[in-house]
C-alpha cells in the first residue's frame, strides 16, 4: 500500500517539476524572442502538468473504500423497493 502510494508522489512530484520548467523554458524562450505564444502556450501546458501533478497528489492522499457486505447492499436495496411500493394506492 505504502509502496503504491510513493509511486503515486514521485510521479505527480515529476509532473509538477516538469510543468514548471516546461514554463521557465517557453517563458525565456518568449521573453528572448518577444513571441507571447511561447509564453501562453508555457502556461497552458505547465498548467495542465501542474494541474495533472496535484490531481495525483489528492488521488493518493484519498482514504481508501471500506468494504462493503453484499448482504447490507440487498437488504437496502429491497427496503427501497418495499417503501417506495407501499406509499402507492393501487391506481385509482
Amino acid at each position: 500500500m505504502w509502496l503504491r502510494k510513493l509511486i503515486i508522489y514521485l510521479i505527480a512530484i515529476g509532473l509538477c517539476g516538469a510543468g514548471l520548467g516546461f514554463f521557465a523554458g517557453q517563458a525565456s524562450l518568449g521573453y528572448r524572442t518577444g513571441d507571447a505564444e511561447a509564453i501562453f502556450a508555457g502556461l497552458f501546458v505547465g498548467g495542465l502538468l501542474g494541474f495533472a501533478g496535484i490531481a495525483l497528489i489528492v488521488l493518493a492522499r484519498r482514504k481508501p473504500l471500506q468494504s462493503v457486505d453484499p448482504d447490507a447492499v440487498v437488504a437496502t436495496s429491497l427496503a427501497m423497493v418495499i417503501g417506495s411500493e407501499s406509499g402507492t394506492d393501487g391506481g385509482d
